[in-house]
């Protein structure tokens, strides 16, 4: 009996240590590797470990081998199990997050579910920062709006020790990096106020907590190569991210520190394009953590920016992260987008920050030493552009755009598209003496990327177009209307379909349309005093990609002779947002738009009167011809004086090419240089 109750002694003895060892230490999340392990496999296809962590949607659930706990909320997407039914989950340090009777809660009392919600199933994520584990470190996003949305503001993806060489990884960091709003720039002038910092190269990633391989969108921002940042502000995301996409904005380098071109180690050129290559870098190895599908990334800008997307899709170094391409009124073929002489610029520039006329020998140690807020202000008024660069390693384009479009096959679905007065705003630059001027030596007009044999061939030439859009009289400042005409096919609407060409030549599926809705959605026309109603500026299809609540007491700009003001105009500016998200979305997923009542097809090379396009305005429609009427004759002076001989594409008798990119050259209120 003795060695009887000792032995019961000790047996309980020891039965009442271990249930005190292991009283607080309460059930955690991704207990069973039948609920966790399992049906996120199930869920997911697989999933990743970080230190031992699982890491799912983004959110990464604790190693229950793990004793160093976590005191934050452990969420995950609605519908992934997260417990085994046998009592509430609970976090790592015991609070407990939901039961069978009641809704779980968070440590400061907020509900975050209902009652009568499976215990196994996790309610939505409410008003909750989650964190994701990137290759540099952990970030931590932020719920706005939504309860199903969350932001990633300002997250670093790059560096630069010099000016103006190629960016690096950022410098790794452990803490998660937490953003509430976007409030970084590169440097800028704000009109003439110096702005920003070197420490810019970030970008934001906006997404769902539901989504799983969603088409990703990085759209990059209008800068006129020079200014701005991948604001949310002016992207909206809320419209495309409740679609399902992962929209992605990225900064980089501006003005000088991004386009600046020596061509030697100084400044080889096309810093921003290698920061932007970098940024989607970036985005392919991290984007599936943010729930987004890294095999589907679509690229995309408007204006300036719309030409620098086709530099991306262009070079063998950022092509490989490509899979669409989106552009708006802007071009890698336009004038404006490529300098073809940038020592030149360069020189120009030292001469500016020497303070002086003569004497602007090019010195490498000038931009070296110099400080980036007084390199910044000297360029305000120095136009710097992309470069073709040295054939060396770490070039980011070493051949010209249009090399390429003729001899390399480019694998890339496209829409491409322009607003129908895209160069009002270079018509509405000139004053009677640019007037003037033009009345007298019209071929100063004439762009950069032409060649003639004689001056009387180049005065022909400038006849012809001159007669086109402004008739045998005089040009004056009334006919702004034929002047937008002018600059819009010269710099936008020309070299946005002669890319389209060239593409379809080079195996590539592309979709063509043309913008000319105005609403009270168009931002860049209402920014004008007394806006003109002849139609879309470049810019305005952002406030449809990117829509924002707008006041009900906005009126709408009617273009009274194209659009039918009987309609109701709400409507009809809600039906264009509907439109074009289904069709913008569709081709992300697909690459085919698709939208009610709409069959949008893939441009045919056939005849220039009868190449499809889609015309965006009251009523969406297919049309039938680019205005061939305006655009032979500029296929013409291509075909016979483009500076890369022999541009012409060979497609059946009857095709015209279209005009490549015209504007202000040799008015310097316009451009320089």
């Amino acid at each position: 009996m003795k060695w009887t109750f000792l032995l019961w002694l000790f047996v309980t003895l020891a039965v009442a240590a271990a249930l005190e060892a292991t009283s607080d230490k309460p059930t955690v999340l991704a207990q069973k590797p039948s609920l966790l392990t399992h049906a996120l496999n199930d869920r997911n296809g697989g999933h990743d470990t970080i230190n031992g962590n699982v890491k799912i949607q983004g959110v990464t659930i604790p190693d229950p081998n793990d004793q160093t706990g976590n005191p934050e909320l452990i969420v995950r997407p609605e519908g992934v199990e997260n417990g085994d039914g046998d009592g509430p989950p609970v976090r790592p340090d015991g609070v407990e997050i939901g039961d069978v009777d009641g809704p779980a809660v968070r440590p400061d009392g907020v509900e975050i579910g209902g009652g009568d919600r499976s215990p196994e199933i996790l309610p939505e994520v409410a008003e909750e920062q989650l964190i994701v584990n990137t290759t540099h470190g952990p970030v931590k996003g932020v719920m706005v709006k939504s309860e199903t949305t969350i932001n990633y503001y300002d997250i670093p993806y790059g560096r630069f020790r010099n000016k103006f060489e190629a960016p690096t990884d950022p410098a790794p960091w452990t803490i998660a990096l937490e953003n509430i709003k976007h409030s970084v720039k590169c440097p800028q002038l704000d009109i003439s106020t110096y702005v920003g910092d070197t420490d810019c190269l970030t970008l934001s990633v906006f997404t769902r907590t539901d989504n799983l391989n969603a088409s990703v969108l990085f759209y990059i921002h209008e800068s006129d190569f020079s200014t701005g940042s991948g604001d949310p502000d002016v992207y909206i995301p809320e419209g495309l991210v409740n679609r399902g996409v992962v929209l992605v904005l990225p900064n980089y380098r501006l003005g000088p520190l991004g386009f600046l071109c020596l061509k030697n180690s100084t400044a080889p050129g096309n810093a921003a394009l290698k920061d932007l290559t970098l940024a989607l870098e970036w985005t392919w190895n991290n984007i599936r953590s943010f729930g987004g599908d890294p095999m589907n990334i679509a690229v995309s800008g408007d204006g300036a920016s719309a030409a620098l997307a086709g530099y991306l899709a262009l070079s063998p170094k950022s092509r490989t992260y490509i899979s669409k391409v989106i552009t708006d009124s802007g071009s890698a073929l336009s004038h404006w987008a490529i300098d073809r002489n940038p020592i030149d610029r360069a020189e120009t520039l030292a001469a500016l920050i020497r303070n002086q006329t003569q004497g602007n020998t090019l010195n490498e140690d000038l931009f070296r030493a110099i400080e980036v807020e007084k390199l910044v202000t000297s360029a305000s008024a120095t136009k710097l552009r992309p470069c073709i660069e040295q054939t060396e390693d770490g070039a980011f384009i070493t051949e010209t755009p249009w090399k390429i479009l003729s001899t390399q096959k480019i694998d890339i679905s496209f829409i491409i598209g322009t607003a129908n007065h895209a160069g009002l705003f270079e018509a509405l630059e000139h004053d009677e003496d640019s007037i003037s001027d033009l009345n007298e030596h019209f071929t100063n007009i004439l762009p950069n990327d032409l060649s003639f044999q004689s001056t009387a061939e180049m005065n022909d030439i400038g006849v012809n177009l001159r007669k086109q859009y402004f008739g045998e009289g005089s040009i004056t400042l009334e006919q702004s209307e034929a002047l937008s005409l002018f600059h819009t096919d010269a710099s936008y609407l020309g070299p946005s379909l002669r890319v389209a060409r060239a593409l379809v030549n080079s195996g590539a599926r592309v979709y063509l349309y043309e913008f000319s809705f105005v609403g009270t959605r168009n931002r860049k026309l209402a920014s004008l005093n007394d806006p003109p109603g002849f139609g879309a500026v470049r810019g305005d299809i952002i406030g449809y990609l990117f829509p924002k609540e707008l006041p009900s007491a906005v009126v709408l700009l009617i273009d009274e002779t194209d659009q039918n003001t009987d309609q109701n105009e709400e409507t009809a500016e809600s039906r264009i947002v509907d439109t074009m998200a289904d069709l913008w979305v569709s081709f992300l997923e697909t690459g085919e738009p698709v939208a009610e009542d709409i069959v949008w097809r893939p441009l045919n090379l056939t005849t220039d009167a009868s190449e499809e396009f889609l015309s965006i305005r009251n009523e969406t429609t297919v049309a039938v011809g680019v205005h061939p009427d305006r655009l032979r004759l500029w296929t013409d002076i291509y075909e016979q004086h483009f500076v890369e001989r022999n541009a012409g594409i060979g497609i059946a008798a009857g095709n015209y090419l279209a005009a490549v990119a015209v504007a202000l050259v040799g008015f310097s209120k316009v451009w320089v240089g």
